[in-house]
């Protein structure tokens, strides 16, 4: 009797059969890509783990920014959110910031416990980019800008 070693949804090796044979077709898969080149999560199967692994980004990404917004509005630069302007003034910088990433946080948690894993997936990575382009990079340019004297 031979066995084969797959994946499950998890991502966790896992036996198939009670007996495994050492020449079995191995199924092999890394962070969702398999050994063929196609993305599951484009085949409608986003694995438990890759959506795990894009809230942490995604959490990651939104702790960079309020550190990032800190530390530029230290040195003199300004907010272009108009929102985070006037709360700015109400509340002062610091509080404003831990409230806003916090609930930002929070929403992510609430995208992550929905059961539509290929949706929640691709919301993901959608969120990253956004984030990556609409506040890291136009905050790094601010500050190469300053660092070359060009502000």
């Amino acid at each position: 009797m031979s066995g084969r070693l797959a994946t499950n949804e998890s991502g966790v090796w896992e036996c198939v059969s009670a007996r495994v044979d050492p020449d079995a077709q191995v199924e092999q898969r890394f962070f969702g890509l398999r050994t063929n080149g196609v993305w599951r999560a484009m085949r409608g199967r986003a694995p438990v783990a890759t959506v795990f692994q894009l809230l942490l980004l995604n959490l990651a990404l939104q702790v960079a920014d309020g550190l990032v917004t800190y530390t530029g509005l230290r040195v003199g630069l300004r907010e272009a959110n108009p929102l985070l302007c006037k709360s700015f003034a109400l509340w002062g910088v610091g509080p404003t910031l831990v409230l806003y990433k916090s609930l930002a946080c929070v929403l992510l948690l609430v995208l992550y416990c929905l059961p539509a894993r290929p949706l929640v997936a691709r919301a993901f990575r959608i969120l990253a980019v956004l984030s990556c382009v609409c506040t890291l990079i136009p905050w790094v340019a601010l500050f190469v800008a300053l660092c070359a004297g060009w502000l």
